[in-house]
């Protein structure tokens, strides 16, 4: 029977060509597919795989704290902070008791407290008078320098109102009703608010190592049951222990301007009678209008670093910068007493359209905040909603400062892969760049944004400030907590199984705690623009490129890698089935006759039918081989046996399942339909009238429709897969190159999509051609006949590409009704960008329809009225 089938294939040259052109496409793909993309699927899932770690693995926080960035599942760079409470201590150990809860560290934000040193510079004038001194904050952003004015003083200074030990005489009472101070000690004084945390000591040890990060020098040391008690000192104070950053984070300038008045005040005469002067006309407002002498002006700097040196040098004795020993000639810590005041907030930001969509998928507008206190007094600068602490008696919660220690935030054991960055805003500012100036013209190169102590401002500095939980709800209340962050035990890989059990756990803490939960583990930052405008007299920044945190980036990475090669591979094997199974369809139909012979010769149809098995597992065979030969030349490194064995089992198998229902129909074979032609059927109906060509054409594929279902299906199934695949290819790009990691892994896997479509394509071609070319050469005494009776060559032409276009305008309604169907199944929906890219595919069995008539059409023409009607 082998050598009947070669003898066969030997006479039919031209079919056997088109059956080796398919076996070298398939065997091309097969080698390709299974070694190259499964060699590039493992490399996606091992990077994934070295990034997937994080900080921690769920955030947990209370009702009410989502923002409308969250509708688009993006979280900003220091969200945390902007919490301030709602979670007890009862839920706290509720999770806590949750089996494979690790680590659940809470984070408790209070609020801003200031800092205050005292510095021994000489500030007082020599000569009497009246001086005004103005106090200004100048912070630097990394872009631009903004000043504001934090307070206005008038101070009188004479002999007789000389403060304190400074040997002067009490002469006059100065009154506050209008503008001037009664006395000012002449000290120089620098503070800064700085922001108050309170964490769980043994929780935060094991998430980040806070333990190893104190600096063991001059007492500093870490919280312990010794040093944390928490003391209430009087109705509306409490004593707190406290861990300090030894980085400022900001850079700031704290600036005393003191410059005297052109007004008389040299005895207490002089100085009476000016006093009722100032009060005559209108205090304050009047001493405001008055010009001052800028020669005898004089202006005291304190920086921020001088600031925070002085802090930490009082209380260790060392430089922050260097951890040598100081001695601290200039100035003194004076944080024992402070307060808490301010609350911290949320960023306030609307979506916007992106200024560049193409490289920015997302765009958010800071929204700028009024921010007055009803006391008077107000934060200018302001784009985060003013929020305060107010005891009943009108007044802000006072604390006392026990100094524990200092750590170092560059000794913490957090995350600095920028694909896989987390939130850590307890320890480390925010990532910010600016790349569009205020009038939306690229900066060039971009500038880095750094954070000020501005407490509302658009980015504000880590907390320095670290207390307990317990010292937090003396403060704040029933419910200081404003976030959990949780490690779960046991999830160590990137898999399903990992997934399945994080999301389990953060069922279960709502269900108990009724909170709030975010799987945080896999996510990577994806990086938006977040236009800062004008604020007041604050001219507009522009736009800022920050990496907001995209949640769980890498599951749906993998999720989608793992479909979209699994789909490459189906599909581009479902293509190969489809060819198989048309070329046994059309050497079935093609040698129905001989088939026949065959039978009144004394075959049986089971011979028939092993026949047909047979000559496809030769291809298999041949393809096998083929697929071996390419792998054995293109592999970059030595395959295994096993892929070997899979490349060459996979091609027979293919071969095998294209033959099996022809191996069937050919049973169905007669011998005496050796001496009938024409189709399957016993006759054609005709199902309209006649009046036109096109009329003709739709009337003989309808009147057909067996064999021309057949066509329009080999060309509808392909294109249908290759709108599938190109979907998902898609899809899976558009997922890869909204976040830093997924734009890192798409570089991995953008030539396997193109040249999977590629062979796709080029296996769709050669099914449908056949098929056409079977239809056309079947008809070639109707073609004579037509010829015989007067049709030109140019009409007989028409005709059969008017058949062609029916076939694929047909398939091509097949094809959007499936895909669509498969998309809606695989993803839950369509989107009208996916709908578009479909009907785009469907004019792809027009063009194929067309293309599969048009050499069927040229050899149609060329045949001979008395050639056709003898054969």
């Amino acid at each position: 029977m082998i050598k009947f089938i070669l003898q066969n294939w030997r006479r039919q040259r031209e079919r056997f060509l088109l059956l080796l052109a398919g076996a070298v496409m398939i065997s091309g793909g097969l080698s390709y597919l299974l070694n190259l993309s499964e060699g590039n699927k493992g490399t996606v899932v091992e990077n994934l795989q070295k990034r997937w770690e994080s900080s921690y693995h769920i955030v947990v926080r209370p009702q009410g704290s989502r923002s409308v960035t969250e509708e688009k599942g993006l979280l900003e760079p220091n969200y945390l902070s902007g919490i301030a409470g709602g979670i007890s201590q009862k839920q706290l150990s509720d999770i806590k008791a949750i089996t494979d809860v690790e680590v659940a560290a809470p984070v408790a934000v209070l609020g801003y407290s200031p800092l205050e040193a005292e510095f021994k510079t000489q500030i007082m004038p020599k000569e009497f008078g009246i001086y005004r001194i103005k106090i200004q904050n100048r912070a630097f952003d990394g872009v631009r320098h903004t000043i504001e004015d934090r307070d206005t003083l008038y101070v009188p200074l004479g002999k007789w109102n000389m403060p304190e030990g400074y040997g002067g005489q009490n002469g006059i009472q100065f009154g506050k009703d209008f503008g001037l101070m009664d006395q000012y000690d002449w000290i120089l004084r620098a503070s800064s608010q700085q922001l108050l945390v309170g964490i769980d000591p043994v929780e935060e040890a094991k998430l980040v190592g806070l333990d190893a990060a104190v600096l063991q020098q001059n007492g500093s040391q870490y919280f312990s049951p010794q040093n944390s008690d928490v003391t209430k000192t009087s109705d509306v104070s409490t004593a707190i222990p406290v861990l300090i950053s030894s980085a400022p984070f900001v850079d700031e300038t704290i600036t005393y301007t003191v410059e005297p008045l052109d007004l008389p005040f040299q005895d207490i005469n002089e100085a009476a009678q000016t006093l009722a002067k100032i009060k005559e006309n209108g205090g304050k407002k009047y001493l405001n209008s008055l010009a001052t002498n800028n020669d005898a002006k004089k202006t005291y700097d304190i920086s921020s670093e001088k600031l925070y040196k002085t802090l930490f040098g009082s209380l260790t004795g060392l430089d922050p910068a260097t951890g040598k020993k100081v001695s601290l000639l200039d100035g003194q810590s004076n944080i024992t007493e402070s307060h808490v005041a301010l609350k911290s907030t949320a960023l306030s930001v609307k979506s916007v359209t992106s200024p560049f969509g193409e490289r920015w998928a997302y765009a958010f507008k800071a929204e700028p905040q009024k921010a007055e206190f009803p006391w008077g007094g107000k934060i200018h600068n302001a784009f985060r909603p003013l929020d305060y602490y107010e005891l009943p008696d009108g007044g802000v919660p006072g604390v006392s400062y026990n100094f524990v220690g200092f750590y170092d935030p560059n000794k913490l054991k957090l995350s600095k892969d920028p694909l896989n960055e987390l939130p850590m805003e307890t320890y480390r500012p925010a990532t910010a760049h600016l790349v569009l100036d205020g009038k939306g013209k690229p900066v060039n190169p971009q500038v880095t944004v750094q954070p000020t102590s501005n407490p509302l401002g658009y980015l504000t500095a880590p907390p320095t400030l670290l207390t307990t939980i317990e010292a937090a709800a003396a403060i704040n209340g029933d419910k200081p907590i404003s976030s959990v962050r949780i490690k779960v035990a046991g999830v160590t890989s990137l898999s399903e199984e990992s997934q399945n059990k994080l999301e389990a756990i953060a069922k279960e803490i709502e269900s108990k705690t009724g909170l709030l939960t975010d799987i945080t583990l896999g996510s990577s930052p994806q990086p938006l623009i977040l236009e800062i405008p004008k604020n007041g007299n604050t001219q507009a920044l522009g736009w800022i490129e920050q990496p907001w945190s995209k949640l769980q980036s890498s599951i749906t990475l993998f999720r989608e890698t793992k479909l979209g090669y699994s789909a490459v591979i189906v599909f581009v094997l479902l293509v190969a089935v489809v060819y198989v199974f048309a070329s046994c369809l059309v050497s079935l139909l093609s040698r129905r006759k001989q088939m026949a012979v065959l039978l009144s010769l004394g075959w049986r149809p089971s011979q028939l039918s092993r026949m047909i098995m047979m000559e496809s597992i030769i291809l298999g065979c041949v393809t096998a081989i083929i697929a071996w030969s390419i792998t054995a030349i293109t592999a970059p490194a030595e395959i295994s046996l096993v892929k070997l064995m899979l490349i060459g089992f996979t091609g027979i198998t293919i071969y095998l399942l294209g033959s099996i229902w022809p191996a069937m129909l050919v049973r169905k074979i007669k011998p005496y339909e050796a001496m009938r032609t024409g189709e399957i059927t016993v006759s054609s109906k005709r199902v309209m009238r006649t009046k036109n060509l096109w009329s003709l054409a739709l009337s003989h594929f309808l009147g057909k429709w067996n064999r021309n279902f057949l066509s329009v299906l080999s060309i509808a199934i392909p294109a249908t897969l290759l709108s599938i695949f190109v979907s998902i290819t898609l899809r899976l790009q558009g997922i890869m190159y909204t976040t830093w990691l997924g734009q890192y892994i798409s570089v991995e896997i953008g030539k396997v999509h193109y040249i999977a479509m590629g062979i796709a394509f080029c296996i769709s071609i050669l099914t449908t051609s056949e098929i056409l070319w079977q239809n056309i050469a079947e008809r070639r005494n109707e073609i004579a006949l037509l010829k015989a009776i007067g049709w030109r060559s140019s009409t007989v032409r028409r005709l059969i590409w008017l058949e062609g276009l029916y076939s694929g305008g047909l398939a091509s309604l097949i094809s959007v009704l499936l895909s669509s169907c498969v998309m809606y199944l695989l993803y839950g929906g369509l989107t009208l960008s996916q709908f578009g890219l479909m009907l785009g595919c469907s004019l792809i069995p027009l063009v194929m329809g067309f293309l599969g008539s048009v050499l069927p059409a040229e050899s149609a023409i060329k045949v001979e009225p008395n050639r056709g009607l003898a054969s």
